[in-house]
């Protein structure tokens, strides 16, 4: 019976003709071969056609599924003529079941099967004959067609979830392995039990399935993760950006409790330098200026915040998680400067002033996220900690320094820079006070003398101890190694007051400086 394409993969048993049973050739073959009388023949309709212990499954047409060895010759063949010049012994056939028939492909009787285009019908009947002798038809019982639907179904449940969750970057493999999966599976239960179960529907099933989930997710994701860039990328290193679209669930938008670093730059002087120049010579100065900075946040893996005037507020740690964070913005307001020093003479030809800033930094547990309105909002931060790293800033025209830290992230960067202790300090709006450092460089070799530090701590350490003539020798020995200190001029200036004043006693000395201004 060869099927549309051509090929021949099932027989026929038998037909039924008003109340006679004739069975096909090679059946009747084997029953003659056997001896099996037509009253011990048991045909059930439906299920299979019995020669005593030898089995042809059917189906309710009576058809069976034929199962091949291979292409021409796997049975051995012999010519008529070789066997009537006495070429072959007869004993050749001797107990053997033989079929006689013509093997030229001129005379029709030949057909294509899953191994080769061109078979002879012959081969085909011994094909059958050895199937029934031996047990091995293919089978494809009436219940394997509910097996095929369950299959459909689950395949296509277990495959949409998976594919709903998994990342797009893996669709293609998982997809393709899940089809490798099934082909495989199917393949063994074929090889060992011999059943033939659907193919060709479960994977076209699979692949729509599949093209479907890709199109919907590409639609939905896509738009979702060129929202989240427009987002992210005035903010962020474009590198940072593409991780998180990559790793959304890295980022939790409406606000989350974060350890955090924060740094705080601005320009010195700045009311003073935009009424120096014009409007066109200001705007294109304050661009060069803004961009240096915002370039050396984002190659740090920072987040820049906001702009404030000519100010310039970075985050380290968020969206993307950084163990490194205060690392991060230390060494960013360590660039900053060697940039600034870079530019001077740059900026000086084109007759724009050199600037200074001051740089304010400060870690600790803040609210990060997407505030503001259901239409119009920014990814920013806030928290006490937030203020305390611009009261930082404010600080360092104070003391007359570039870079001043909290005690939190110096404790965190400690290992990598150099810190000079400056203070305790206790802010306005704070009760809690906060010891501050200055940051002064990556390591002892490569930026200047350092000398000064240690000189300069244990003057801190007289003071505070209400020693008020010990800390001034040592203050006076540090300026001597680093000219105009204003630090030390400040604990200087502070012990002489200490030392003529009646209102404060080393016993109830709490060493906390207090400011009243932002």
């Amino acid at each position: 019976m060869p099927d549309p394409d051509g090929a021949v993969r099932r027989g026929l048993g038998m037909i039924k003709k008003d109340e006679d049973i004739y069975l096909s050739f090679s059946i009747r073959a084997v029953q003659k071969y056997l001896k099996i009388k037509n009253k011990d023949i048991i045909i059930s309709s439906g299920k299979e056609i019995r020669l005593n212990d030898y089995v042809v499954p059917v189906n309710e047409k009576g058809i069976f599924y034929i199962n091949y060895y291979g292409a021409d010759g796997v049975i051995p063949s012999y010519s008529c003529a070789d066997l009537l010049n006495g070429a072959i012994s007869p004993d050749l056939f001797k107990d053997k079941i033989v079929f006689v028939g013509s093997a030229a492909t001129g005379l029709g009787d030949h057909w294509a099967n899953p191994f080769t285009p061109s078979f002879s019908g012959v081969e085909t009947h011994a094909t059958i004959a050895d199937n029934l002798l031996t047990g091995r038809f293919l089978q494809r019982p009436a219940w394997t067609k509910y097996a095929d639907a369950f299959m459909l179904a689950l395949m296509g449940i277990v495959l949409t979830m998976l594919l709903s969750k998994i990342r797009m970057r893996y669709f293609a493999p998982v997809s393709f392995g899940f089809i490798l999966l099934f082909i495989l599976t199917n393949q063994i239960i074929f090889n060992h039990y011999r059943l033939i179960l659907l193919w060709v529907y479960p994977i076209l099933n699979m692949v729509l399935i599949a093209l479907g989930i890709f199109v919907h997710r590409y639609l939905t994701e896509g738009h979702e993760k060129r929202l989240l860039k427009q987002a992210f990328q005035r903010y962020l290193n474009p590198s940072v950006v593409d991780r998180i679209i990559e790793n959304p669930d890295s980022l939790k938008l409406g606000g989350e409790k974060k350890e955090l670093t924060v740094l705080f730059s601005d320009i010195r002087g700045f009311t003073a330098i935009s009424e120096s120049l014009a409007p066109e010579s200001l705007m294109r100065f304050m661009n060069q200026y803004l961009t240096a900075m915002t370039d050396i946040v984002m190659n740090h893996e920072g987040t820049l915040d906001k702009y404030i005037g000519d100010a310039v507020m970075a985050i380290y740690g968020a969206p993307q998680e950084q163990k490194d964070h205060a690392i991060r913005a230390c060494s960013s307001a360590i660039r900053m400067f060697e940039i600034l020093y870079e530019k001077r003479d740059v900026w000086k030809k084109e007759g724009l002033p050199p600037i200074w800033v001051g740089i304010g930094i400060n870690t600790g547990t803040m609210v990060v996220g997407n505030m503001g309105s259901a239409k119009r909002f920014n990814y920013t931060v806030m928290g006490d900690h937030v203020n305390l790293a611009s009261r930082l800033e404010g600080l360092t025209k104070f003391y007359g320094v570039k870079i001043i830290v909290s005690e939190f992230t110096q404790e965190m960067a400690k290992e990598r820079f150099i810190f000079r202790e400056l203070d305790i300090v206790r802010v306005k709006g704070k009760q809690k006070p906060v010891k501050i450092f200055e940051l002064q460089g990556k390591d002892y070799y490569t930026h200047g003398n350092y000398a000064f530090i240690p000189i300069f701590h244990d003057g801190l350490d007289a003071y505070r101890k209400g020693e008020w003539d010990k800390a001034i020798h040592f203050f006076e020995e540090c300026l001597e190694i680093k000219h105009q200190d204003q630090p030390a001029l400040i604990y200087i200036e502070r012990c002489n007051a200490m030392k003529n004043s009646d209102s404060h006693s080393s016993s109830d000395w709490d060493c906390v400086y207090e400011y009243f201004e932002k």
